[in-house]
Formats: C-alpha cells, sequence, structure tokens
C-alpha cells in the first residue's frame, strides 16, 4: 500500500506525495552530482511544473528555468536559455548557440525546460549540441506532455536521456 502526504503550499492549495514526485526528488538529488537528462512527462494537470517548483529550490546546486511557448523554435528557444543563464542573447542568431555553450561551460548547474514538448527539431538538436560539449556539466529537466515522438524525432537527444518520471 503507498502512503501519500499532503503538504500546504500558497494559495490555500496543497500538494500530495506522490511514488511519480519522490521519482523526482531522488533523480533530482542524483543529478546533484552526476550530469544527466531527465524527461519528466504526463497529461496537463498532473503535477509536474509544481513538482519542480517545489523540488528545485531543494536541490544542492543551482537551478535555471525556462518556459516555453507554444511552436517553441530553436533561435527563440536558446535565447530563452541564454537569459535564464543571466546573459543577454547576441542579436547574430548564428552566435546564439555558441553563447549558450560558454555560459554552460564548467558550470554544475540543472537546466529546467518547461512546456518542453513544444520545442521543434531544432530547438532538440541545440540542446544535444550543448550537452555534448566536452566542457559541459549541466543537468538538464525537460518537462512536458509527451516525448513520445522523441525517439523518432530526434534519437541523438533521446538517446542521452538516462531518467525519466512519468505523472
Amino acid at each position: 500500500m503507498t502512503t501519500t502526504t499532503a503538504h500546504p503550499l500558497p494559495h490555500g492549495t496543497s500538494l500530495v506525495v506522490t511514488p511519480s514526485f519522490e521519482l523526482a526528488r531522488y533523480h533530482l538529488r542524483e543529478m546533484e552530482t552526476q550530469r544527466g537528462i531527465m524527461l519528466v512527462s504526463g497529461d496537463p494537470g498532473l503535477g509536474k511544473t509544481t513538482a519542480l517548483q517545489v523540488l528545485l529550490p531543494q536541490t544542492r546546486i543551482p537551478a535555471r528555468y525556462v518556459e516555453l511557448r507554444v511552436a517553441a523554435r530553436g533561435l527563440s528557444v536558446m535565447r530563452s536559455v541564454v537569459t535564464a543563464l543571466g546573459g543577454v542573447p547576441p542579436t547574430r542568431g548564428d552566435e546564439l548557440v555558441e553563447f549558450a555553450c560558454e555560459l554552460v561551460a564548467n558550470r554544475r548547474l540543472l537546466l529546467v525546460v518547461d512546456e518542453a514538448h513544444q520545442m521543434n527539431l531544432e530547438a532538440m538538436q541545440a540542446f544535444r549540441y550543448l550537452w555534448d560539449r566536452p566542457d559541459s556539466d549541466f543537468g538538464l529537466v525537460l518537462s512536458g506532455k509527451t516525448f513520445r515522438g522523441l525517439r523518432t524525432k530526434a534519437p541523438e537527444l533521446d538517446s542521452r536521456v538516462s531518467r525519466r518520471v512519468m505523472f
């Protein structure tokens, strides 16, 4: 039998700690010391974003949060990432990914991308490029509705996913 615990949150709501919440907590703790990519997926309203908002302040490394908009394209995603990392995005698109690489180089942090299911292939490839850099040391959390098409759409990114949590 699984025991759940309710925790009060602001605005008179409460959070029920589920097995998915506990698994997300476990993987985020692992990612404090081990580089990795985690997918957090599930239907809208099941608590993915709330769980991350509760858990991220508990991590021992800095977390940067990016929320994507509808039909997130590669350059707009990278601009959001650069801004979340404290940088000012360059005006030239061809400099954007390289600048993002400089911002994550040798920095131990968690980069959390909410609504990541809205990324197009170009954005997914940009994250794979950031991830593959020899000087990158960040954990990447992609949270969204579903990532079912990731294996066929971006197998080079999917092959790097080491943790999956389904809400």
